[in-house]
């Protein structure tokens, strides 16, 4: 009976010696793995169970020292791409947690996205397909608006960001993943994108901008932090980061605190931060890691104002419009003295006023791009907004 049981326990010992053998060499392959370039989410590359290892293991290596973020009270559009992919706001004063919309629709990794401080309220997201969608702040709801046309061949978006003042310009960075990368000008009422030029970039994964509308972007193959010129492209390295950074992340100025923010995927943590460069050296420095404890991934970020965002929709008492879609012309009818009609493209540009200082008229919009509009209304007493789609 003794030898038996001897026997049993050197058969444990050995399958126990396996195993152990077993999961060190599958860390060290997840490791191996996780030192190559990734551009999209951090799913694309590790099972679920794969992850569960990583973190464990991140966990025990690294010491998080959490810092308070001093930043004003905005919040920070975004996708949490991990766990259940959602639409979500970061709360810069606050990141032990995020704030959850509605699930995400997408079916491809969200890779670059942009708000506008407009009554429209709205965020504008290019995916790893090059689909263009834009959602609601609010709700989180998003629709489909087509596909960005003209973007290099191979290649997806990895970074947006518009200009300051109504007419800014909305850039994108591009990249194949495998050394080619292109600077675009993206037509919001087209969405077709005009190339620049090419940066002598690996792996371009956003793009941002300073006060003076200077364009940045970080490549993760060199951990280097990049100055954009908008008429050529090229680019001026400025510094390193100062971490490991990988997979799909976001970068967007504060013009409260005039701070570029980066929400950063940490390749020393496996985990995402919040981080704030400074453009004239390009090292970043950590504001704290968001959502301690709990892997997530933000594949583009973008600061707002909520509180001075609008209802849903302002309407006029006894007003109508139609037909919408429209594809010509659309009729207005009011029982108040209409003063004047504005349209704007949902980037708040303004493409047409008319003054109608009548209770009724026909408006010619034939020679607007199809597309997605605001169509705002004066009266005597009152504003109001509506939303127009030109067929």
């Amino acid at each position: 009976m003794k030898n038996i049981t001897f026997i049993l326990m050197v058969g444990l010992l050995i399958f126990s010696s396996s195993i152990k053998a077993q999961n060190t060499t599958s860390l060290d392959n997840l490791l191996d793995r996780l030192s190559e370039n990734h551009l999209g989410s951090v799913t694309d590359v590790f099972t679920n169970e794969e992850i569960e290892v990583l973190k464990i293991y991140f966990y025990n290596k690294n010491t998080i020292d959490e810092k308070s973020s001093l930043l004003p009270d905005i919040r920070i559009a975004t996708t949490q791409a991990v766990q259940v992919v959602i639409a979500a706001n970061i709360n810069p004063v606050d990141l032990e947690s995020i704030e959850e919309l509605l699930p995400s629709p997408l079916e491809n990794f969200e890779g670059a996205g942009f708000t506008i401080q407009t009554s429209s309220h709205l965020a504008f997201i290019i995916d790893n397909a090059n689909l263009v969608w834009m959602r609601n702040l609010l709700t989180g709801e998003y629709t489909p608006l087509g596909n960005l046309l003209n973007v290099p061949k191979n290649h997806s978006i990895t970074g947006l960001e518009r200009l300051t003042g109504p007419q800014g310009t909305l850039y994108g960075i591009s990249t194949n993943g495998k050394g080619s990368s292109a600077l675009l000008q993206i037509d919001t009422i087209t969405w077709e994108a005009t190339i620049i030029g090419y940066p002598n970039l690996i792996l371009p994964i956003n793009l941002g901008r300073d006060a003076d509308d200077n364009l940045y972007t970080v490549d993760i193959d060199n951990d280097k932090f990049y100055r954009l010129n908008l008429s050529t492209g090229d680019v001026t390295e400025i510094g390193d980061i100062g971490f490991d950074a990988n997979f799909g992340q976001g970068m967007t100025y504060d013009p409260d605190t005039d701070k570029l923010l980066l929400t950063a995927f940490n390749n020393d943590l496996f985990d995402s931060e919040l981080r704030e460069v400074n453009i004239n050296t390009g090292y970043s420095t950590s504001l704290g890691t968001i959502v301690p404890g709990t892997l997530m991934q933000f594949g583009w970020g973008s600061m707002y104002d909520r509180d001075i965002l609008g209802s849903e929709d302002n309407f006029l008492n006894d007003f109508n419009f139609y037909p919408n879609p429209a594809k010509d012309f659309i009729t207005l009818n009011s029982s108040t003295i209409i003063d004047i009609v504005e349209i704007y493209s949902l980037l708040g540009q303004k493409l047409i006023t008319n003054k109608i200082e009548s209770t009724n008229s026909v408006l010619n919009i034939s020679h607007l791009p199809t597309g997605n509009y605001i169509l705002k209304v004066i009266s005597i007493k009152e504003t109001g907004t509506y939303k127009l789609v030109k067929h």
